[in-house]
């Protein structure tokens, strides 16, 4: 899998989070207001109030559980498809509202501009989801409309208008933001992997850096310290000895006969005898 692919993923992962994080604060407000509207039912469809509150309730229910299934790792790569069933099953609501009254204009389209609203704000990612969704709910508005007894001409297209505007005007914020958005998220992963590349070879950097600090002061054939880190140590040595007030000791030994190892067996054999004498 190439390294584009993976980013892809990566943030479709991240695109999918954050839809399901703000379905599950929409539907949840979503639910408490789609009953409470009911309130003006009562207003000003009297006698049909008590109907709609059974169809509200019924939403209302729906909406409560998405926002209770929706940040489940199985669903969060549905959420764009969830976000969408749940704007439209509100609408389809909304719309049996105003096919019940007989009003092609009336009170009840502006609910449909909410639910516009609500796409945008679950789904800011997706130009085609949104289109999608918009384009299916001026339908159910359609059909409402035409399945009612009379229409009201200009009421009728001051409310098209109203909601086609507000659902290309979303459609405009939702492409802005998308592209601001896959931009800042390059962005992002650009600079992180530029710090972990900086990390890493400043990590080989001060490896290298101490390895040759280590063969400076250490003798090839002996892994001891030689001459230069010999006199590092005993200065470090006799500073910490005057700093706790105490002696230091000193020992000093010789290899007897290593001429003759070097005459008789070669210098192999003598090399090898250097190298074995500091473990004895």
């Amino acid at each position: 899998m190439g390294k584009r692919t993976c980013l892809v993923h990566a943030y479709n992962a991240v695109i999918e989070a954050a839809i399901a994080q703000r379905l599950r604060t929409v539907a949840a407000a979503g639910s408490v207001l789609y009953v409470a509207f009911n309130g003006l039912d009562w207003v000003v469809y009297p006698q049909q109030a008590a109907r709609f509150l059974g169809w509200r309730a019924a939403i209302a229910a729906f909406l409560a559980l998405i926002a209770a299934v929706c940040m489940r790792p199985t669903l969060q790569r549905w959420s764009a498809w969830l976000g969408d069933l749940t704007v439209l099953v509100a609408a389809a609501g909304i719309a049996s509202m105003i096919g019940a009254t007989d009003q092609s204009a009336g009170d009840y389209h502006q609910g449909l501009t909410l639910c516009i609203l609500a796409m945008f704000t679950v789904n800011s990612f997706s130009l085609a989801h949104n289109l999608g969704s918009g384009a299916a709910m001026l339908a159910m508005y359609t059909i409402a409309v035409w399945q009612q007894a009379t229409t009201h001409g200009p009421r009728l297209i001051s409310a098209y208008f109203f909601m086609s505007a507000t659902m290309v005007f979303t459609a405009i914020l939702t492409r802005v933001f998308s592209v601001h958005h896959r931009l800042q998220y390059q962005q992002a992963r650009a600079l992180e992997a530029t710090n972990l590349d900086l990390h890493h070879q400043m990590a080989e950097r001060e490896a290298m850096q101490e390895q040759l600090r280590n063969l400076s002061m250490t003798d090839d054939l002996t892994g001891l310290h030689n001459r230069r880190g010999f006199k590092l140590l005993v200065d470090e040595q006799r500073k910490l000895a005057r700093r706790n007030k105490c002696g230091l000791l000193l020992f000093f030994g010789d290899i007897d006969g290593l001429k003759a190892i070097n005459d008789n067996h070669g210098h192999a054999q003598g090399d090898l005898a250097i190298q074995k004498s500091p473990r004895c």
